[in-house]
């Protein structure tokens, strides 16, 4: 395992040769543009793999619950940019409702993946 970035609210690591592990902490954002500035390391990370050929795992269990008019709008414009063109994409969340929130998000953003609440079938499913 590689660790690519390591910040205070993302871990990106490369587990092995074509998959990837971006983990959520639960550190909150302390403005738009401290998550516009993560998201654009993450971006500048994602930019040197080849996504058409590489998973990723993206564990927000730890994630703060956010649905406020602002926190989706800035989303809108930064999920697409990371989460596009992986060959496979499962995203574990902590609840239910979280599962449907990142299901309405993909299908939102047209971007293919599947939400899980239970890691190890995510990674079943990415293997």
């Amino acid at each position: 395992m590689r660790t690519l970035v390591d910040n205070v609210h993302f871990r990106l690591t490369k587990e092995n040769a074509d998959v990837y592990r971006l983990t959520r902490s639960a550190a909150e954002f302390e403005s738009a543009a401290a998550l516009v500035a993560t998201h654009d390391e993450l971006a500048m990370a994602f930019s040197a793999v080849p996504k058409n050929r590489s998973r990723i795992l993206v564990d927000l269990r730890h994630a703060p619950s956010r649905n406020d008019e602002a926190f989706e709008a800035l989303m809108k414009e930064q999920l697409p940019r990371l989460y596009r063109g992986w060959e496979r994409l499962a995203v574990v969340v902590a609840t239910s409702i979280g599962r449907l929130h990142i299901e309405r998000h993909m299908r939102s953003h047209f971007f293919e993946g599947r939400a899980f609440e239970n890691a190890d079938a995510a990674l079943t499913y990415l293997s």
